[in-house]
């Protein structure tokens, strides 16, 4: 049941959908009860009525899927995961994050993650914090298989694209 409620388990979205596609199906026959008993009652409409809430409830288990499906394929993520790579910076002290990305696989999550700490710092007290931050995210996120944890000057990576000032031709 956790998995129906948690989207952004690490499973794949497959799985996901087939979800729920078990949820539709508990609800339909649910619904199938229901205007069976509304017809031995005496209500002959409880039938069509039935019928078409089923067809709205599985058109929105169909578009929750799609969309589901359809954000993985494009190699998008559920704005949560980007949230929890923050969270995990948050428990090591002397991190801020520059630029945070990450992407489906499969069913892994892979994550980029440019960082800056204090520049005076020796390069090997800057490594075991960044192993820290390494760390903490495979902790906060079960589905993460790889993790890329670089240094960064402090700005925003995607305002310089070419650091180097020249172009390739």
């Amino acid at each position: 049941m956790w998995l129906l409620c948690c989207p952004c388990s690490g499973k794949g979205a497959a799985l996901i959908a087939d979800g729920y596609h078990a949820r539709t199906d508990g609800l339909t026959s649910l619904a199938v009860v229901i205007g069976a008993l509304g017809v031995w009652l005496g209500f002959p409409l409880a039938d069509p009525i039935v019928g078409l809430l089923i067809t709205i409830a599985i058109f929105g288990i169909v578009w929750q899927s799609a969309r589901s499906v359809v954000t993985r394929m494009l190699d998008g993520v559920e704005p949560g995961v980007i949230d929890d790579i923050h969270h995990a910076a948050e428990h090591i002290p002397g991190i801020k994050i520059i630029d945070a990305k990450a992407r489906w696989i499969g069913h892994k999550l892979h994550a980029d993650v440019a960082i800056s700490v204090d520049q005076d710092q020796p390069l090997s007290q800057a490594n075991k914090i960044a192993a820290s931050f390494e760390s903490e995210m495979f902790e906060h996120m079960p589905a993460l298989a790889a993790a890329n944890v670089r240094f960064s000057s402090g700005e925003a990576e995607h305002d310089h694209p070419n650091p180097r000032g020249h172009l390739h031709g």
